[in-house]
Parts: structure tokens; C-alpha cells; sequence
């Protein structure tokens, strides 16, 4: 809308009446959020490459610069995923990235003495409706309910009670 000189409602209402038009938007909406999903995949970050965010602005930068102040903490990184604002993940992407993740959780060895998510609170995807709450479920079956799970959301991220219900803590940031 901005590059033809309208507001967005001006565009609604038009794809409202031309199918074809509202057609191309919805492709044009599936190429986006197909690139983002690349995007995503070419930010996910495994294991020791995650504390190279340490001390940096990202709220996991902030939480590792903290953990890596403290003599008793030994940090054991799994997983990092980013994206910016985009649509909801597919079907297929929102599989893919909660195996990923539950699976870098499961195979960790040693003990667990906690686990901690730095999270947004508006993550969303195509066949879960609260896909943040689906990770923390998963993730307290698999560290049990002994091993405090603690978590970062954005002042204006969504808290649903099936995250509450899963995990110990939970600190705000702002961005």
C-alpha cells in the first residue's frame, strides 16, 4: 500500500471484491513466508556456536553474559532459532523446528540442573495454536518435574497457561 500511495484498508477492500487480486496477495504471503522460514533455518545456531551471542543485545546474549558471571553455572547450549516478524510457520517447519529442539533437550548428556528459553511470546504456527506452550510441555516430559525450566518473554509477548503451567520462572525483557 505504501508503494502505491493507499492505505492498507484500500488494498483489503479491493481484494475483497477482486478474487484474482486476493489470489495474488496469498501467493505473494506464501513466497514471504517461505523465505522467512529460510531465513529462520540459516539462523538456527546448535550447541557451543550460541555463545557467541553471549554478553550481546539478543535477550539469550543478555541471559548467557549473566550465566557466564557466575563460578557455579556450567552453560551447556543446544539450541538457538531467530526470525523476524513474519506469518505462522508451516506444518512442515513447525515439526521440523520443535523435533529439532526437543531432540537437542533429549540427547544432552549429564544432568540436567535446569533449562532456560529465551522466547518472544509470539511465536505462531499453522497447526498449533500456542506453539511456545507445546515446546515447554514437551520439554517438561522430557527433564521431568524436578529440573526447573525458567524462560524470557518480551513485555509484549503472549503468557498462556499452558506455558505457566510447565514452567518455574519467568523474566521480561524489553525491546
Amino acid at each position: 500500500s505504501r508503494s502505491l500511495g493507499c492505505s492498507p484498508n484500500t488494498i483489503y477492500n479491493y481484494a475483497k471484491r477482486y478474487k484474482k487480486v486476493q489470489r495474488a496477495i496469498d501467493e505473494e504471503r506464501g513466497l514471504m513466508i517461505d523465505e522467512a522460514e529460510l531465513v529462520l533455518w540459516n539462523a538456527i545456531q546448535r550447541g557451543e556456536a550460541m555463545m557467541a551471542q553471549s554478553g550481546l543485545n539478543p535477550p539469550v546474549g543478555g541471559a548467557l553474559g549473566e550465566f557466564g558471571n557466575c563460578s557455579d553455572i556450567r552453560v551447556v547450549p543446544v539450541f538457538g532459532a531467530r526470525a523476524g516478524s513474519a506469518g505462522p510457520l508451516s506444518a512442515v517447519e513447525w515439526e521440523r523446528l520443535s523435533s529439532e529442539i526437543l531432540r537437542a533437550i533429549a540427547e544432552d548428556e549429564g544432568p540436567v540442573d535446569g533449562l532456560y528459553f529465551s522466547m518472544h511470546g509470539a511465536m505462531g504456527a499453522d497447526t498449533e495454536l500456542d506453539p511456545e506452550g507445546a515446546l515447554l510441555e514437551a520439554a517438561r516430559k522430557i527433564v521431568g518435574g524436578e529440573v526447573p525450566i525458567v524462560i524470557s518473554l518480551d513485555l509484549h509477548g503472549i503468557l498462556t497457561a499452558r506455558m505457566l503451567t510447565n514452567i518455574d520462572g519467568l523474566a521480561l525483557y524489553h525491546t
